[in-house]
């Protein structure tokens, strides 16, 4: 996923470089007088040749951006239901930062789990800032995540030993809000950059197993739904791709992915396992890369279609002489 941008970056380059090196090419047959009659056509091809060259030259490509990303908790369900907002953070409706559930009177504790407390509750927490919501802000530049980072933290999930009397987490939606800006590294200014809510706001679906057996540790398990994806943008008349994938995640069996998710995932799936008295942080890594418009690829590909149909018409020329 990460590579599609890139991919696409270096494709538009080649396709750049071949339609100028046919150009080339159609002129030494110009030169050598095989294909006078054809000068319309390189006439053409030199025109589409110049504007490729024109619109690369002109396009002023981002390197150097902004971002601030906000993660919160817009769903989860619970098992059995009928407890699950007795026992659970959802009573009081759905938390923003942290769900928690277990003994209703239990401890939340979002660092050092209470191992073999009797009322220790399990939580998902998003691991930023659990008060004030603030979200992960930064610079993103040609290396990447600014200040040597990798990746930003998504949430943190402290697994107790759960009793079997309380409501079990089974679903829980994190919706991550995107907001990025142009950044200016010669003023240090930054200037905004319109992104649509259908396009900014990032839905992660994860299935929860949790283990309600005290004195018999199992390890919880998380599926992620969707791990991994993309949304493309246009700013000041270019394209760019904003890619994203929950890193370390490994693979799971089809049986466990349907079981956990209650049929709800088909196949092979993405998640991770965390042992009872533990906590894990699952990240998230990005990137903002430059990508190609459509009409790019429709110029560039009917110049070496013109070129082709030059080529083979000299071809057949030679071979009826």
């Amino acid at each position: 996923m990460y590579e599609l941008a890139r991919f696409l970056l270096t494709a538009q380059q080649r396709l750049l470089h071949s339609t100028l090196a046919a150009f080339m090419y159609c002129l030494r047959f110009l030169r050598e007088g095989f294909i006078m009659k054809k000068g319309t056509i390189c006439k053409l091809l030199a025109t589409s040749a110049l504007a490729c060259m024109a619109s690369a030259s002109q396009a002023q490509v981002v390197e150097w951006w902004t971002y601030s990303i906000d993660m919160t908790w817009t769903a989860a369900s619970f098992d059995p239901a009928e407890r699950g907002y007795e026992n659970a953070s959802y009573a009081s409706g759905l938390h923003p930062t942290m769900l928690s559930w277990g003994d209703k009177n239990g401890i939340d504790d979002f660092s050092v789990p209470y191992s073999g407390h009797s009322q220790a509750r399990s939580s998902l927490n998003i691991a930023r800032d659990a008060v004030f919501r603030k979200g992960w802000t930064g610079y993103y530049g040609p290396d990447g995540i600014y200040g040597g980072q990798t990746a930003i933290n998504m949430f943190r999930h402290t697994n107790n030993a759960i009793a079997p009397t309380t409501a079990d987490l089974t679903y829980a939606q994190l919706t991550m809000t995107v907001d990025l800006g142009v950044w200016d590294l010669a003023t240090q200014t930054r200037s905004p950059v319109f992104l649509p809510d259908a396009l900014k706001e990032v839905k992660f679906d994860i299935y929860f197993y949790e283990t309600p057996n005290p004195g018999f540790p199992v390890d919880d398990i998380l599926l992620f739904a969707n791990p991994v994806g993309y949304f493309s943008f246009e700013h000041d008349g270019e394209w760019y791709s904003f890619s994203y994938a929950v890193q370390n995640l490994i693979e799971v069996d089809a049986a466990t992915c349907s079981s956990v998710s209650k049929g709800a995932l088909t196949g092979s799936c993405f998640g991770f396992s965390v042992p009872e008295a533990s906590v894990a942080t699952p990240q998230l890594s990005f990137q903002i890369t430059a990508v190609p418009e459509p009409e790019t690829y429709a110029m560039l590909l009917a110049g070496l279609g013109m070129v082709g149909a030059i080529v083979r018409r000299r071809r057949n020329a030679t071979y009826n002489n």
